[in-house]
């Protein structure tokens, strides 16, 4: 018989690490968006219009990209 995983018990077990990924990911995804924005303003004279289109939609992208990565995280672990 396989043995149970506590997925409770290993997900608080790397909460630190969780934490600085999610943040990672969090500052990633927005420099990229907002940072795109802000050089296309630039280019295009219409700052800060592309600036903040990035800034909004870098945090949805980013919650997305941590929602598939929790989700194959605990397929992977309830196996």
């Amino acid at each position: 018989m396989p043995k149970e995983v506590d997925l409770n018990e290993e997900w608080s077990s790397t909460r630190i690490s969780v934490f600085l990924q999610v943040t990672g990911y969090t500052v990633g995804m927005i420099a990229i968006t907002a940072g795109g924005g802000y050089y296309l303003d630039q280019y295009l004279d219409t700052f800060p219009t592309l600036f903040i289109i990035g800034l909004v939609v870098g945090f949805p992208l980013t919650q997305l990209l941590i929602f598939k990565k929790i989700k194959k995280y605990t397929q992977t672990k309830a196996k």
